[in-house]
């Protein structure tokens, strides 16, 4: 009892003593911080693309919204993403005329995209995409796409709450 008495007035003393509360504990440990709490705070992608809309219109919202991926939807389901590789893949390697193929011709269908929950901590996104290897992860909120966190949202969010 004298050793842990010592050491909580030690860590009092230099202001690190750790609260029973999940933010004071997330402070200190930036990997526990969830996906949710980055939802929150209004960070990733939740622009989206309807799959029967043009190839064209997916690169405009790309150049205005300055985002790397896009959510595609069939009728309020969400269906895969297209990214900006998927659409320079299909455009130039494939010699696609974007003014006249569809998103539904060019997009990553839903089983091949790495899917979190809100409830993933930083750290278990991380390495959901390192073990994919990809750079993106969906976080799925009750079936359907929330949002898309990169590889650039984590790393940013683990070092600014570091």
């Amino acid at each position: 009892w004298r050793r842990v008495a010592c050491r909580a007035r030690t860590a009092a003393a230099s202001g690190r003593i750790l609260q029973s509360s999940r933010r004071k504990l997330c402070s200190v440990v930036p990997s526990l911080r969830t996906c949710e709490e980055l939802l929150q705070e209004n960070v990733g992608c939740d622009f989206a693309v309807e799959a029967d809309e043009l190839v064209m219109d997916a690169a405009v919202i790309f150049a205005n919204q300055d985002v790397g991926s896009l959510i595609v939807r069939r009728r309020d389901t969400w269906i895969g993403t297209i990214s900006k590789r998927d659409v320079i893949t299909f455009c130039v390697v494939r010699g696609a005329d974007a003014e006249e193929y569809y998103v539904e011709d060019a997009f990553t269908p839903r089983d091949e995209i790495t899917v979190v929950r809100p409830d993933s901590t930083l750290e278990e996104a991380v390495a959901t995409m390192r073990t994919n290897g990809d750079n993106e992860v969906v976080v799925e909120v009750e079936g359907n796409a929330s949002k898309i966190l990169s590889a650039r949202d984590l790393a940013e969010a683990l070092i600014v709450s570091s």
